[in-house]
């Protein structure tokens, strides 16, 4: 299923871990109750909190897990279902919903985006240093990361949240948060490499900015009730830009009841730009997360490099596959070679999937010991570490895994090496802390632009080309669409000069809320900024609405033949003062696409214009989706919009 919420609501195609998909694990009958705004629309604290913690304190022995309280109001307690059906009744009380456990979602990358990037920015918005490169500012910025603690010490302070019988510390357990802290904002290392490859200097993206670390992730996941524990402190402490690698599973969201949704949106009230992984459950339609409009959501793709391992079978035939080879197996030496399924153990009741997959049980030792193992990798439920360590108490000398997902040969050998000081990850985990790192330097740069504005800086600039200038595709070697690609890859010096933003404000976040069914009283509840009198229209969903949110990106549904559906944007100028700024249209040949106004010029008064998109579909087909883009642009910028638009509504699309 396609929603046309997804592709449009943020996603950066990047370089560069296994993210954090939802469990159905209940944690122990520990609810979240969220209560919308810390305070009152007239700036008063609000008491209703306060009364409500009270009075489930005098019934209840030590319920209380988390209060929440500076950026948005509400706690995490132990309760029954019965008192979190009756709390969820009462009078303020936005949502109430079981604590879910969500999932954890280099020396190349960041060289990789700079030769990327086309424009070089002038002096005046360039690093300090003559020797530093322009994506390694950020001094006064601070990045708020919650993740699994780190082991650096160039931080400002570390915050933990876990029971009390758990990993009671803010140092880093796992290496995950280290890895993501470092990408982010980790100072220069040079000679990092791992075991000797990849060999270079090792770098974050912001290397003057400090790290606020907020550990919420255990070996178990990540409980919603600190995560958003952790929003709430971040909210208090001041960081200027939050990065979460980080994430449910797929799905519509419910963004009464998401913990990352609910509290990225009271930072980005406060003016803290939140930026997320997407997920790795991708490419396949609608497998994206933490999509909510105000989030900066980012995807991951691949760079120049490759790490290959060859395997060569009899009669010199050769395959190469990705891996990578710290064998002690002599080259010039032949060993015997099996599959799973030929080895399987004559009382695996399972089959012969699982000695395909080679899962431990299920493989017959005298079959295994001293050859090299072929194994699948269609069943996840056993990492291929695993699966090598159990063949190597089998008495296996190698393993080969054919990774059915990516139709390539992967090459897993025993370790025998103590642990690496340096580590290899990929995936949106670690995608995500280099646009943590470039929000940071724009932020740095423009202390006083809005998150939204630097959402639309780093969107409009991003790059639809991959290194050898040609246009980014998919893994099956199509163009690759928003869908694939949302805007595309980030340029790390372009958004510094965007030339012109989109700034998208909480009224219009509380109007997509509006557009999506939520009602009236929940909004004025949850946002602290809605105006006297507002009021959704006519209390009605209208899904079709929220294509003219103020959005760098544009989002069409339900477009019918002869029928023109129009979207509205308003574009603040950030660049020279007196600039004028044509339009040009990349659009398929069934889509009529029309700019009014064509030319936007602008003024040392006038800093903010809006013109209309309108859209016309001249064919009459079955289900499709048309993709395009519109480009601003003189003499030195290009704000570039992609946009979708189907002929399907938005029901269909869900």
């Amino acid at each position: 299923m396609k929603s046309l919420y997804y592709p449009c609501f943020g996603f950066f195609y990047l370089v560069l871990v296994s993210f954090m998909r939802e469990s159905n694990a209940e944690s122990n009958g520990v609810y979240i109750v969220y209560m919308g705004a810390s305070r009152y629309p007239d700036g008063a604290p609000r008491n209703d909190h306060a009364q409500l913690l009270s009075s489930l304190m005098k019934r209840k022995r030590n319920p209380v897990v988390h209060t929440y309280r500076n950026g948005f109001s509400g706690f995490a307690a132990r309760l029954s279902e019965e008192e979190a059906e009756s709390i969820a009744q009462k009078p303020g009380v936005v949502s109430v919903f079981r604590d879910p456990i969500l999932q954890l979602h280099t020396t190349r990358s960041w060289d990789f985006l700079k030769y990327q990037t086309a424009l070089k920015i002038d002096a005046t918005t360039s690093a300090s240093s003559p020797s530093q490169s322009p994506y390694s500012s950020g001094d006064d910025t601070i990045i708020g990361i919650l993740d699994t603690a780190l082991e650096i010490q160039k931080i400002i302070g570390a915050k933990y949240y876990t029971d009390p019988d758990a990993y009671d510390t803010p140092r880093d357990g796992s290496g995950h948060g280290t890895h993501v802290a470092s990408t982010a904002a980790g100072a220069p290392v040079s000679g990092a490499s791992y075991y000797g490859l990849a060999k270079g200097t090792a770098q974050g993206g912001s290397t003057a900015s400090r790290i606020a670390m907020y550990r919420v992730c255990v070996d178990g996941g990540c409980s919603g009730s600190a995560i958003m524990k952790g929003f709430d402190d971040a909210i208090a402490d001041g960081v200027h830009v939050l990065s979460l690698s980080l994430g449910g599973s797929p799905g519509r969201p419910n963004f009464q009841t998401d913990p990352v949704a609910i509290g990225a949106f009271h930072a980005v009230e406060r003016g803290i730009t939140v930026v997320c992984s997407a997920g790795n459950s991708g490419p396949s339609p609608a497998s994206a997360v933490n999509v909510a409009p105000w989030i900066m959501t980012v995807a991951a793709t691949t760079i120049d490099r490759d790490f290959q391992a060859d395997i060569i079978l009899g009669g010199d035939k050769v395959i190469k596959g990705g891996g990578i080879n710290f064998s002690n197996l002599n080259k010039s030496t032949m060993y015997p070679l099996i599959d799973g399924r030929s080895a399987k153990l004559s009382s695996n009741v399972n089959g012969d999937d699982d000695a395909g997959n080679c899962i431990p049980g299920s493989l017959d030792d005298s079959k295994v010991k001293g050859k090299i193992v072929v194994c699948e990798n269609s069943d996840e439920s056993y990492e291929p570490r695993d699966k090598f360590d159990d063949l190597q108490q089998q008495g296996a000398i190698g393993m080969i895994v054919i990774d059915n997902d990516e139709n390539d040969l992967r090459e897993a050998v025993a370790p025998g090496r103590d642990p690496p000081l340096f580590d290899i990850l990929s995936g949106t985990s670690m995608s995500c802390p280099h646009v943590s790192g470039l929000t940071a330097t724009v932020k740095s740069q423009h202390p006083k632009w809005s998150p939204s504005a630097i959402k639309s800086a780093i969107m409009t600039t991003a790059i639809t080309t991959n290194n050898v200038h040609t246009l980014i595709t998919t893994e099956t070697g199509k163009r690759a669409s928003p869908y694939d690609i949302g805007s595309g890859e980030i340029s790390i010096s372009s958004p510094l000069q965007p030339g012109l933003v989109y700034e998208t404000e909480t009224s219009d976040y509380v109007e997509f809320l509006c557009n999506l069914g939520y009602s009236t009283d929940k909004i004025k509840t949850i946002a602290s900024t809605v105006l006297e009198g507002f009021s959704c229209k006519n209390n009605v969903s209208n899904p079709d609405e929220i294509s003219n949110m103020n959005y760098p990106s544009i989002a069409v549904s339900n477009l019918k033949k002869n029928v023109s559906k129009t979207a509205n944007r308003t574009v603040t100028n950030v660049g020279e003062e007196d600039s004028t700024y044509t339009v040009s249209v990349e659009a398929p040949d069934e889509l009529s696409v029309e700019v009014v106004p064509n030319k936007l010029v602008f003024t040392k008064n006038v800093e903010k214009l809006s013109f209309r998109v309108i859209f016309t579909l001249g064919v009459d087909s079955d289900y499709q989706d048309f993709f395009g883009s519109i480009t601003w642009s003189n003499e030195k910028h290009r704000v570039r919009s992609p946009f979708v638009v189907s002929n399907a509504s938005q029901n269909e699309l869900m």
